[in-house]
């Protein structure tokens, strides 16, 4: 699966830093048939590695917002996501 392989990709970059994996789905695509189960099942698989949080638009927003004021030191950045 295309999803999984651009998961496992960046889940192996995160070791050296944070990265984020920006799943964009169209409704014209994810409401086909099928496509619910296959949402599912890499949601599913991406939950079983550790360290991946799954975060809404603002609370990337925020965290970038912390990041950037250097009220949140990048080695903290761990313990803010809750990982």
């Amino acid at each position: 699966m295309i999803w999984q392989a651009f998961f496992d990709e960046l889940y192996e970059e995160s070791k050296n830093g944070p990265t984020f994996c920006p799943f964009q789905i169209h409704p014209y695509i994810s409401s086909r048939p099928g496509r619910a189960k296959a949402l599912k099942e890499i949601i599913q698989y991406m939950q079983r590695h550790a360290g991946v949080w799954f975060a809404r638009g603002s609370e990337i927003a925020e965290l970038t917002l912390k990041l950037g004021s250097g009220a949140l030191s990048r080695t903290r950045l761990k313990e803010a996501v809750g990982s």
